[in-house]
């Protein structure tokens, strides 16, 4: 029965009644569902990117649709963007860049959608961890050597992980944030655009996933790239100790 109402809102044509899209957010929360929740999710997002026109207006949407839309046109993009990094390992660059350009339309939409949901009042905790989420990851898509995006992005994700720290995406989201933050640390030219924002990155791991496997590997590499060189290495030290500690524990 279940299964069966599922189909039916994922095939429906009135978008904008939010009450048949309550209804199954309620089905997919049932513990019943447990491991096949995450799948049919997908599918129903996947059946919505496809039934909905690219030009709909999303204010007239419910929010959920929204999300469905920019997730599934976001992994779309990925997937090409993916693709289009094996055909430039495979030197195979002419076909990279006929990857990239077919990944923008759906980079595009998936900024578009995501971005109209900022600030929007109808969306649960665990829907707007995933809107930031996704939008970063978007945002990171759209040009992935550009600082200005990888800032942008990791806000995004900073921001889920310091204010919805319990959420599924908010590990994995700072781990990110840390990740290409400390990229453009690294880099000479770029360093001085990002040391506030790898900061803040590093102090949100530390605060809310202090025990976590990224957060001993950061305090390590934090207090040898970042620490020492600022000459502070009392900090240093203390940091590397509590890195330590955890890695010994049983």
């Amino acid at each position: 029965m279940i299964h069966y109402f599922i189909f039916i809102l994922a095939g429906q044509k009135s978008f904008g009644n939010s009450h048949a899209y309550s209804v199954y957010e309620s089905l997919l929360a049932r513990p019943s569902l447990a491991t096949q929740a995450e799948p049919l999710r997908f599918y129903i997002y996947r059946r919505w990117a496809d039934s909905i026109p690219i030009d709909v207006d999303l204010s007239q949407l419910p929010a959920v649709v929204v999300l469905g839309i920019g997730q599934t046109a976001r992994a779309d993009a990925q997937d090409l963007v993916n693709q289009a990094s094996q055909a430039v390992a495979r030197n195979e660059n002419d076909e990279a860049q006929v990857l990239m350009a077919q990944a923008r339309p759906s980079v595009d939409r998936a900024t578009r959608s995501l971005r109209s949901l900022l600030g929007r009042g109808d969306l649960p905790g665990n829907l707007q961890a995933a809107v930031l989420y996704n939008l970063g990851l978007a945002v990171y898509l759209e040009d992935s050597s550009n600082v200005d995006n990888t800032i942008e992005a990791a806000r995004l994700w900073i921001d889920l992980a310091e204010s919805m720290p319990d959420q599924a995406d908010a590990e994995n989201a700072i781990g990110l944030a840390v990740a290409q933050l400390k990229r453009c640390y690294q880099d000479p030219r770029t360093r001085h655009v990002v040391a506030v924002d790898y900061q803040r990155a590093v102090q949100v791991l530390f605060a809310e996933f202090g025990t976590s496997t990224t957060a001993d590997q950061e305090r390590y590499e934090y207090a040898i790239d970042v620490l020492l060189p600022q000459g502070q290495q009392e900090e240093a030290i203390r940091m590397l100790s509590v890195s330590y500690t955890h890695l010994t524990l049983p």
